[in-house]
């Protein structure tokens, strides 16, 4: 697997988890059809700002590798490897979560 589609299989599972469970959820608390009172407001809010953090932290990074192998063709190899491609697509998940996490923390 290259580089570029680890980061890009990344990326939909992301868009994947945006579709399916999170955006129901944004719904059902939006119309209030659950009496489960804030708390699901404020998961459904937590969920949507990981998600879409992640997806942006992973469009960063999938813009980065892609501009190194236009710019420095030549050294790309030695620049990006799969050990760091994997590195900075647990990076992304994890600054994603600590951002989707703050607002459970009290930071509201």
């Amino acid at each position: 697997m290259t580089h570029t589609r680890f980061l890009l299989l990344h990326l939909a599972m992301v868009e994947f988890m945006i579709g399916c469970p999170i955006l129901p959820m944004v719904i059902i608390a939006e119309q209030r059809l659950v009496s489960d009172g804030p708390w699901l407001c404020l998961v459904s809010v937590c969920l949507t700002m990981m998600s879409i953090s992640v997806c942006s932290f992973l469009l960063i990074a999938i813009g980065v590798e892609r501009y190194l192998a236009i710019m420095k063709p030549l050294r790309y190899q030695a620049l990006v490897t799969a050990g760091r491609v994997i590195f900075v697509g647990f990076l992304c998940w994890g600054m994603g979560l600590v951002l989707g996490l703050a607002p459970l923390c009290g930071w509201n």
